[in-house]
């Protein structure tokens, strides 16, 4: 960042003495000026595919990075900035790229949530590395989606992929504990079916397996309790 400091610094005493002759110092200060806008907006640019992909960890990784970026761009944007810029267009120089303030913000807002979803993507990271059940890792993925409040290409395609996977085994599991007369398992089966943030569609043969042995077990119950009163 004292690079940075060191050419805006110089770039605004040039500002505020006037003198603004066409010499190799001061064309140089435009190359240097121009060289560290072009990599903030390359960065931002960056951060911004990432977010729009739903990749917070990277975006909010690359925008730490040094000099951090939001904190570049804050200098960036000095107050004689459209003076500057006003020397380089008098000269025809090569401009310095102006970044955007739109993707800033966004960047910036992403920095106040990230918090509050790092967490989940830690579990999600944890899960994936390990290898973790395709049932866990899904309904991770969900909260994510579901604490940011948006969908989210890249979050969205890893939901759908292992809503495919999941939903290969989730028969055969299915059927599995009504075999073994296994009431908690099949009701926890039967939220996992009937939760309402499924992009596949549920077979629903599957759902009315469980609801059918749910309905039983609950009658089997009821007799017992009836049975234990007589």
């Amino acid at each position: 960042m004292a690079r940075v400091d060191e050419v805006i610094g110089k770039i605004r005493g040039v500002l505020q003495s006037g003198d603004l002759r066409a010499t190799d110092e001061l064309m140089n200060l435009a190359s240097q000026y121009k060289e560290i806008c072009e990599s903030a907006l390359r960065r931002l640019q960056r951060c911004d595919e990432y977010l729009f992909q739903g990749r917070f960890p990277e975006a909010i990784h690359l925008a730490s990075q040094p000099p951090p970026l939001l904190e570049l761009i804050g200098k960036l944007n000095f107050p004689e900035a459209q003076g500057w810029h006003d020397v380089l267009l008098m000269y025809n120089w090569p401009a310095a790229p102006r970044i955007s303030l739109e993707q800033a913000a966004q960047l910036n807002l992403a920095f106040g949530v990230y918090p509050n979803v790092e967490p989940l993507f830690k579990r999600y990271r944890q899960l994936t590395l390990t290898n973790g059940p395709i049932a866990e890792r899904l309904q991770v993925l969900r909260d994510i989606e579901t604490r940011l409040g948006q969908v989210y290409p890249a979050i969205d395609k890893q939901i759908r992929e292992l809503e495919a996977e999941r939903l290969k085994t989730l028969g055969a599991e299915l059927q599995r504990a009504i075999q073994q007369n296994n009431t908690e398992a099949v009701m926890s089966l039967y939220t996992e079916l009937t939760d309402p943030r499924w992009r596949a569609p549920v077979p629903p043969p599957l759902v009315q397996m469980a609801v059918d042995y749910l309905q039983t077990a609950r009658r089997q119950e009821a007799r017992r309790e009836l049975e234990k009163i007589g």
